[in-house]
């Protein structure tokens, strides 16, 4: 059986268990990040212009997202009527995961792009209209730039707010723990599901041997990405990927990752 480093949150870790299992791996878990809400000051603004029509289109672009909004949300408002009003808005998921996490709120999603990633919605933002609309992002301390840069772009009056930032969790038992594996060749695939839990790997399997050494040791094994940009990172930091799937998702990385390793699907 394939040993694979799944690294995720800790509140997405069981689930991420669950599918990986599913599919015939065998998860080795560690959580490099901690998803904390965030109390930013955009977000009284985004309340109020939300409760007064001011607000054109809603992006979340993750459930942890959708989550953190309803938290921070809820000593002023709550649930149901949150949810009314963004009823009245054009909402848009980033992918199924997004969707659904906003339908269990109570949320109906106007537009979900057939790609799941930032460069799927941006390659379809003239299906969203955005052109002098106010649009409010909601999402992570570390989200990708291109989908507020192309937004603007094309006319789009943006508003950013981080709803939760993610915290490294570098020196853990369970992350010391993987990187032993990793240098004892321990682990036979990677899942990296962000730019930032890949770095935070590396960072703390460098306190376990020289960084040069994990690299070449993830090298030896086979890495997939769940996104261009995760993948980019990487090999910006001298890690080969050789799987990146249709859809930025962490299940169908894994299915990616298993065909690619049974034999199933072309290499690349």
């Amino acid at each position: 059986m394939t040993r694979l480093a799944v690294m995720r949150p800790p509140e997405k870790m069981g689930g991420s268990v669950e599918v990986a299992r599913s599919l015939g791996f065998e998860p080795v878990c560690a959580s490099p990040l901690h998803v904390v809400t965030n109390e930013d000051h955009r977000l009284g603004r985004f309340m109020r212009e939300l409760m007064t029509g001011k607000v054109d289109i809603i992006v979340l672009t993750s459930s942890t997202g959708v989550k953190a909004l309803f938290d921070l949300a809820s000593p002023s408002i709550g649930p149901q009527e949150l949810a009314g009003l963004m009823q009245k808005v054009t909402t848009v998921a980033i992918g199924p995961l997004t969707a659904q996490a906003m339908g269990s709120q109570g949320v109906q999603v106007s537009f979900v792009p057939t790609v799941y990633s930032s460069e799927g919605l941006v390659s379809q933002l003239d299906e969203l209209s955005v052109k002098g609309k106010k649009v409010y992002v909601l999402r992570s301390d570390h989200g990708e730039r291109v989908l507020i840069e192309a937004m603007r772009k094309a006319g789009a009056r943006v508003i950013e707010v981080v709803v939760y930032r993610l915290i490294k969790q570098l020196d853990s038992q369970e992350m010391r723990s993987l990187a032993r594996e990793c240098m004892e060749g321990g682990i036979d695939a990677y899942a990296f599901t962000s730019s930032l839990s890949a770095l935070s790997f590396l960072e703390s399997a460098s306190m376990e041997a020289p960084r040069e050494e994990v690299i070449t040791a993830i090298n030896r094994k086979v890495v997939a990405a769940v996104g261009t940009p995760t993948k980019r990172k990487l090999e910006e930091n001298g890690i080969q990927v050789e799987v990146v799937p249709a859809n930025a998702t962490f299940e169908e990385m894994l299915r990616a990752l298993k065909a690619y390793i049974d034999g199933t699907a072309p290499q690349r």
